[in-house]
């Protein structure tokens, strides 16, 4: 990982800068078309997975038709994701309300408390005490956090580095548990998402388990949730864990805390697919609203403007951005092992 500088606050004119070259090349001007090709090409996606589940009864493909089923799932949410941040129309409305369908009745996950949570993450990624997106129970990205941890949820920080992973394939469960504490937190929001958010499970469980017999019925839930779980996470936690983590008072200024703390996966035609967009997350944090077609275009700008102004950019590849959050994990939770260590002596 490139060294990390340090810029103190104060105008962000290097910033203006840069939004007056992205707005010369009109790359914050919305792609409604692509985004209409995408929503119809994962809306065949979901009707195939329905009719395989509906005219095959072959255990192997329904297997394999779990695991499809579960990227289409976080492609549909990776569409809500755009939608919240205001990237696919003009119109607001449209906005929120193909984030609503997309995440409260395709996804099962509150909208509302998604785009929530994540505005917190956007305005401070990575700082501690502020960033949701960095406060587990179970995992601890800083040697403060590590050593708060008390009983279960300290042993499986101690070892975080092996529950990681396995952790991540119950990660649709959590999502909805939060979905459902937000329900009954902000009233004004449960009776506007939470019908469709049970006409999901109805629609969803109603579906398997009247046309798979009961045991090929779970074994797919079970199957679909944990990898939904899964790429879920392995989507998003590429993006800042393992980056610089400021503290609240941090003295740096937009431009440099959006680049200091994220880190990019390389572009190839599958992490633009996987990630949708989320690969170019440095550019995509410094231009929340921007179209993720135009993430490429831009990302070419922002490592020159960078370049320039001797900022540290950093990019690695997919499985490279694992194994650097893999030994993070490892080095932060060191510090619980020592002091076992040194209580057994």
């Amino acid at each position: 990982m490139s060294k990390v500088h340090v810029y103190k606050k104060g105008a962000n004119y290097e910033f203006i800068k840069l939004i007056k070259l992205i707005s010369k090349h009109k790359l914050l001007d919305k792609q409604p078309f692509h985004y209409f090709l995408k929503i119809l090409f994962n809306i065949i996606l979901l009707i195939t997975s329905i009719v395989t589940i509906i005219v095959i009864d072959t255990l192997w493909v329904q297997i394999i038709n779990a695991i499809f089923l579960a990227v289409v799932f976080v492609q549909i949410g990776l569409i809500g994701h755009d939608a919240g941040h205001q990237q696919i129309a003009k119109n607001a409305l449209i906005n929120r309300l193909i984030g609503f369908v997309a995440g409260n009745l395709f996804m099962g996950i509150s909208y509302k408390w998604f785009t929530e949570k994540h505005n917190k993450h956007h305005s401070s990624p990575n700082v501690k005490d502020l960033d949701p997106d960095i406060s587990y129970p179970m995992i601890a990205f800083s040697k403060k956090e590590a050593r708060k941890k008390k009983g279960l949820n300290r042993f499986i920080t101690k070892h975080q580095v092996y529950f990681f992973i396995p952790l991540t394939l119950f990660e649709e469960v959590n999502v909805r548990i939060e979905s459902l504490k937000y329900f009954f937190r902000e009233r004004a929001h449960f009776s506007l998402e939470l019908p469709f958010f049970i006409t999901h499970f109805i629609l969803y469980f109603g579906i398997i388990f009247y046309f798979l017999e009961f045991w090929q019925a779970l074994l797919f839930i079970v199957i679909n949730q944990a990898i939904f779980g899964f790429y879920l996470s392995l989507v998003f936690a590429p993006n800042h864990k393992g980056m610089l983590m400021p503290n609240k008072k941090h003295s740096l200024n937009y431009l440099h805390l959006q680049i200091l703390t994220t880190r990019n996966v390389r572009s190839n035609l599958l992490t633009d697919f996987l990630y949708g967009g989320l690969n170019y997350q440095i550019e995509h944090h410094l231009f929340p609203n921007m179209p993720r077609y135009n993430l490429k275009k831009t990302q070419k700008i922002v490592k020159n403007f960078c370049k320039s102004k001797s900022i540290s950019y950093y990019e690695t590849s997919m499985f490279g951005s694992y194994i650097e959050i893999l030994q993070h994990l490892y080095k932060v939770s060191a510090i619980l092992r020592k002091t076992s260590n040194s209580n057994q002596a």
